[in-house]
């Protein structure tokens, strides 16, 4: 699935659905599903790492574990999920 979300990056209405039923499934089902999450994620978790960490001057193993701590708490309770672009409010929350 995240090889084809990112071949597809424009597949807007299907990134949501796939998103909203992730996020449903990893509040709902447990940690399997939040470990896919944030598999799929870590492309964009990665990314904003990279770009955050460019000027820290504390250890990139701090910066790391904030953005996963986001991304979590966004998981947990944070997305509306009767919002658009769920993914979007997920990767924002943990930049």
């Amino acid at each position: 699935m995240r090889q084809w979300l990112l071949e597809h990056p424009r597949a807007y209405t299907v990134r949501d659905v796939v998103w909203r039923e992730l996020i449903r499934r990893a509040r709902l089902d447990g940690p399997a599903w939040v470990i896919a999450a944030v598999a799929l994620a870590m492309p964009a978790l990665r990314r904003y790492a990279g770009r955050l960490l460019t000027g820290w001057a504390g250890d990139a193993h701090d910066l790391d574990a904030e953005i996963l701590t986001g991304f979590l708490t966004a998981l947990r309770d944070q997305v509306n999920l009767a919002r658009a672009a769920p993914y979007t409010a997920l990767t924002l929350v943990a930049a």
